[in-house]
């Protein structure tokens, strides 16, 4: 269903623009292939350093839980004094790079996020769109590119009419994401959607400040919902082969093959908005939910990450691994190993590099030297670019509060983590 609707937004940015526009991006495009990131001004490689900036917020839906949301670019919440601020100050410590998440929103009648409530056949809410386009040309004009994360799917009937018209077999949960037609098509859709939106306000001066559109943060499958919870039956992968769930290598080859379907469907709706486009995805390891690999989706963990190695023949062309390094009884290379990252034939960065205050006997100046070196032996293990968990968030909510963010104590992992102390990240 999703259209290719960039062909007039093109074509009126460049009637708009004057010759000058056209041709002076603020920041010059980050190209993004097997061999790397490269800066296509200079030719140069291009190492993204930097952090991801984090707001969130509680939102209490009529007769039923609150929970907590990722508040940073919500309506009558997005603080562009304190914004401008934070990429001022990564701007003078040497930063190139920020991560944000894009709230997909509740499906509720009024809404938190991009959604525009449940009952809307509106795809996207401008006002929440106008933000995100703020904080993109605010970091372009102090030199650091925006890379968001597109979890998920607007829970709102624009998206659900799209869901619908597939049939659904022995999925679900979770697992409709990654193993259902009806939600790659409404992936494809917000992606085609959110990318073209934002190109046409970003105008051709800033459509180059995106370094990639990141399809989900954490991707994984949940091994306690069909068709994982069980080991009998079958499922259609989005590859339109049947599997056997009775069978470890068949589970394994479902996810496999699905991921692959996936991202390829996802690279095609970016590149029918701008054929430059870039597409990441992101994982947790699988020592961080206790597993040592790739084993058939066993019921080790209700979470099991997807696999990176089976991307290196897809169109996807960022793979973003999840660091949280521990004082003890922990290396880089074993963590890493659980995903297989000296089989993987796309450039891999750290989107999240964190410190956890008990793995580091809350001790922040313990933390920093260590969150060093732990960068150092990341170099030696293929990671080519790190983002720390967070900038400065310190709301008590979703468990942030117990981790370092690079404004602590005045800065005390910054120190030694900034571009502008250490130029080469791979070097003490």
């Amino acid at each position: 269903m999703y259209t290719r609707i960039l062909t007039a937004v093109v074509a009126l940015a460049a009637a708009m623009a004057t010759p000058a526009e056209a041709t002076a991006p603020v920041l010059p495009r980050i190209a993004i292939d097997d061999g790397g990131l490269t800066d296509t001004a200079t030719g140069r490689p291009f190492v993204p350093r930097g952090a991801n900036y984090v707001r969130l917020a509680e939102f209490a839906p009529p007769g039923a839980a609150k929970y907590v949301y990722s508040s940073t670019f919500e309506p009558g919440r997005y603080d562009q004094a304190a914004v401008r601020a934070a990429l001022a100050q990564m701007k003078h410590d040497g930063y190139n790079t920020v991560r944000v998440f894009i709230d997909h929103g509740g499906g509720w009648p009024v809404s938190h996020g991009i959604s525009t409530g449940g009952d809307s056949v509106e795809p996207i809410k401008a006002e929440y769109l106008a933000n995100v386009t703020d904080f993109v040309r605010l970091a372009a004009d102090h030199g650091v590119y925006t890379l968001p994360s597109l979890d998920g799917v607007p829970p709102n009937r624009y998206y659900s009419d799209i869901i619908r018209q597939y049939p659904v077999h022995n999925v679900a949960g979770h697992n409709l994401h990654f193993l259902h037609t009806g939600f790659l098509r409404a992936k494809q859709e917000y992606l085609t959607q959110f990318s073209a939106r934002l190109l046409e306000r970003l105008g051709p001066r800033y459509g180059t400040a995106v370094l990639a559109y990141q399809a989900d943060n954490e991707q994984h499958f949940r091994v306690r919902e069909a068709p994982y919870h069980e080991y009998r039956g079958t499922v259609t992968g989005l590859d339109g082969v049947v599997y056997d769930m009775a069978n470890p290598a068949e589970r394994q080859r479902s996810a496999d093959a699905s991921l692959a379907v996936y991202v390829n469907g996802l690279k095609d709706a970016l590149t029918s908005v701008d054929p430059a486009a870039e597409l990441a995805i992101g994982f947790f390891t699988n020592r961080a939910v206790n597993r040592t690999g790739f084993d058939g989706l066993s019921h080790r963990h209700d979470w099991a990450p997807g696999r990176p190695s089976a991307l290196g023949g897809t169109a996807v062309d960022l793979l973003d691994i999840h660091l949280y390094p521990k004082v003890r009884g922990y290396t880089v290379a074993e963590d890493l190993a659980t995903m297989e990252h000296r089989a993987l034939r796309k450039p891999v960065i750290a989107g999240e590099f964190g410190a956890h205050h008990r793995e580091w006997d809350q001790d922040l100046i313990k933390a920093a030297w260590g969150m060093r070196d732990a960068q150092v032996a990341s170099c030696a293990e293929g990671v080519r670019g790190w983002l720390f968990w967070t900038w400065d968030t310190r709301e008590p909510l979703a468990n942030q509060d117990e981790f370092f963010n690079l404004s602590d104590g005045g800065g005390a992992i910054n120190g030694v983590w900034a571009p502008i102390k250490r130029p080469d990240a791979c070097v003490r």
